[in-house]
C-alpha cells in the first residue's frame, strides 16, 4: 500500500506535537543523545527555532492517518551548508517514505537558500539512516572537518549539482 504524505512548514501551533515525536521512545532510541527531551528545554529551543531565518523545518503529516508522524528540519550552519535532521515514528519507517521526504525536503532548502551542499550526520550504528541517505543520494563525506559530532557518527553529504541528477 502507498501512502501519501506532505511536508507541512512547522509553526508555533505544533510544539506540542514536535514534542511528542520527538520523545517517542524508537525516536529517542536512534537519535544523536539517546535520551528524551524535557519540556522545558524543548519550549526553550522550539520558540527561538521556529521564528530564525537560518531554520527550515516541516512536520510530516500522514493524508490517510490525518495526523503528523515525523519531522524533517534544516539548520543552515554556513554560507554554503545546511544540516539536515529527520525523524519518523517507527510504523512509517522502512517503506520508502523516509526517501522520498528526505528528497522533497533538500529540494525545498535548496530552493530556499543558496547553500550548495546538505550535510547529514548519521551514527555508524544507524545502518538503516545510512541507507536512506543514500537511496536519496547522499555520499559518505572522506573528510568531515568540524561536524559538530564525535566518532561515533559518519557524515553524508548532498550537493546542489548532484542534486539535480539524484532527485
Amino acid at each position: 500500500m502507498t501512502l501519501s504524505w506532505e511536508l507541512r512548514e512547522i509553526g508555533l501551533d505544533d510544539m506540542r506535537v514536535v514534542f511528542e515525536l520527538r520523545n517517542d521512545p524508537y525516536i529517542v532510541e536512534r537519535s544523536s543523545s539517546r535520551k528524551p527531551i524535557g519540556w522545558a528545554e524543548h519550549d526553550a529551543w522550539f520558540s527561538k527555532s521556529v521564528e530564525r531565518e537560518d531554520q527550515l523545518a516541516f512536520l510530516i503529516d500522514s493524508l490517510e492517518e490525518k495526523k503528523s508522524v515525523g519531522v524533517i528540519r534544516f539548520e543552515r550552519v554556513s554560507e554554503a551548508d545546511a544540516v539536515i535532521s529527520v525523524y519518523m515514528i517507527e510504523r512509517f519507517t522502512r517503506r520508502g517514505i523516509g526517501v522520498e521526504v528526505i528528497r522533497s525536503g533538500c529540494e525545498r532548502a535548496f530552493s530556499r537558500w543558496k547553500i550548495s551542499r546538505v550535510l547529514a550526520n548519521v551514527r555508524k550504528d544507524n545502518v538503516a539512516g545510512q541507507k536512506g541517505f543514500r537511496k536519496a543520494g547522499f555520499h559518505l563525506l572522506d573528510d568531515p572537518v568540524d561536524s559538530g559530532h564525535d566518532d561515533l557518527h559518519q557524515v553524508f553529504f548532498l550537493g546542489r549539482y548532484l542534486e539535480r541528477g539524484a532527485l
